[in-house]
């Protein structure tokens, strides 16, 4: 394993920082999952039409498109912390408006602010990741953000499944609780459980909140801004110190042959290519229909013959599937490099899409169409997740990484909006299994664009990277 060659302090240093900064990939992958539970609820009170429901569920992917983008030139220029922190600010200010607003304009202007804010830490935490950790384990930390999100999701879905069941059983407060008029907790808990629902999310925004000035700020964005003797300190911390000097010559040799900074040097060839690749790969993840599942997967599994309760109890089975498929990225990632992995992800997906979409032709329903998601979804979690957040942390010099990454990660969200907002359209007019056909047919190209142009970037060096593509 390449971690043991380092220390147990350093490595311990090592995983405390990208477990933090994680812990912004489990938040949004909380606030993803969180509202496949409301969605049902949600939809009933409110009486929502299925261009209102669609509205509903992309409120937040709206915000996360803007949040992402925007925030990848601010992060370039002020930090990476003070952009998870801001993040984090606007997460907990989105949870608590959810539980006490009342109309659905309100509702989803609260969902879109959360999303910017999950937008803004889901940009930086695996390219701050990148920046921190050694070469020879970049690719397992990066990893831990899409494991981070599926744990948050996982976590979501038994908070779902907790929080209705309770609702159901639950008799009503004759008085008040810590504080709070027995009428609101009603009101939360027993009459519109979806508020309780989003307000879990608030115990781990506010944890994320609270570690993050624990970490330090990126040491390569540091040496951005010339501040070696900082840079050198939080470097000196998580590896040898000869790899220490090794980075610095690099990063020294490589800043020599910078041009301009912005997006008229990342058009430029090499970089234009890495940007080109870095997008396709985040397009083609989202077009396979990961966040339409992930939303509307209660929905769609109703729609397969089961209950509300069962299909939140059903939807575990999925998130655990995830959570096996992204601990392999994590511990092979590294040691069998990035576009094996891509390419059979890819292929496992499309299988796995065709298969589903059959089933539901057939109208087989039960637990089958659950496996079949399911292979669609290991599919995702140990390939196209993973991989689409470590090739695009990797590709580009530190100069332009925040915006670089921020391009990239913002094609998920505004190719999310576009797909969340068609789903419930296309599955009243057409049917969900066309839906399931469609996203297999998107998903074929990649194969193609992984054999034919996609570099190798496994046991490398941010550095390396750059002077390999630089080299063309």
């Amino acid at each position: 394993m390449p971690y043991l060659t380092l220390s147990y302090q350093k490595l311990a240093r090592i995983i405390f920082i990208g477990s933090v900064s994680a812990l912004g990939g489990f938040v949004f992958g909380y606030d993803a999952v969180i509202i496949s539970g409301t969605l049902s609820l949600f939809k009933a009170q409110f009486e929502l039409t299925a261009v209102q429901e669609g509205w509903f569920v992309s409120s937040a992917l709206i915000g996360t498109a803007l949040g992402t983008l925007l925030s990848g030139k601010v992060s370039d220029i002020y930090g990476r912390k003070p952009v998870l922190l801001s993040g984090a600010v606007l997460i907990i200010i989105s949870v608590i408006s959810c539980v006490v607003f009342n109309t659905f304009p309100s509702i989803w202007t609260a969902r879109f602010i959360g999303g910017f804010g999950t937008g803004m830490t889901t940009m930086v935490c695996p390219l701050y990741i990148a920046e921190i950790t050694p070469k020879r384990i970049r690719g397992m930390m990066v990893s831990l953000i899409q494991f981070s999100m599926t744990v948050g999701g996982a976590t979501a879905t038994f908070a779902n499944v907790y929080v209705f069941e309770n609702s159901l059983s639950q008799k009503y407060f004759e008085s008040g609780y810590v504080g709070l008029s027995s009428a609101f907790m009603n009101k939360i808990i027993v009459d519109e459980s979806w508020r309780a629902m989003f307000g879990t999310e608030l115990i781990f925004a506010v944890i994320f909140f609270a570690l993050i000035p624990l970490i330090p700020e990126s040491p390569r964005w540091l040496l951005s801004k010339n501040r070696k003797r900082q840079a050198k300190v939080i470097l000196s911390g998580i590896t040898s110190e000869s790899e220490v000097k090794t980075l610095l010559t690099e990063f020294q040799d490589l800043e020599m042959k910078k041009t301009n900074d912005g997006i008229s040097e990342l058009l430029k060839s090499p970089f234009k290519k890495a940007l080109y690749l870095a997008m396709f790969f985040c397009f083609a993840s989202e077009i396979s229909g990961i966040t339409a599942i992930v939303y509307y997967g209660p929905t769609i599994l109703e729609n397969a013959g089961f209950t509300l309760g069962g299909s939140l109890g059903s939807f575990i089975y999925m998130f655990l599937t995830n959570l096996f498929g992204c601990s392999l990225a994590i511990f092979f990632v590294d040691k069998l490099g990035r576009r094996p992995f891509l390419l059979a992800g890819t292929i496992g997906a499309i299988v796995a899409l065709v298969t589903s979409g059959l089933m539901l032709t057939q109208n087989i329903q039960g637990f089958p169409i659950v496996l079949a998601i399911c292979g669609y979804i290991f599919s995702y979690s140990f390939a196209m997740g993973p991989i689409k957040l470590v090739f695009a942390s990797e590709v580009f010099p530190v100069r332009l990484r925040g915006l670089a990454v921020a391009i990239s990660m913002s094609v998920i969200w505004f190719t999310g909006v576009v797909i969340n907002q068609l789903f419930p359209i296309i599955r009243d007019v057409f049917s969900i299994d066309l839906i399931f056909y469609l996203f297999a047919f998107f998903l074929i190209p990649q194969i193609y664009v992984v054999i034919k142009f996609m570099p190798e970037t496994k046991s490398k060096s941010l550095e390396e990277i750059g002077q390999m593509l630089m080299r063309g």
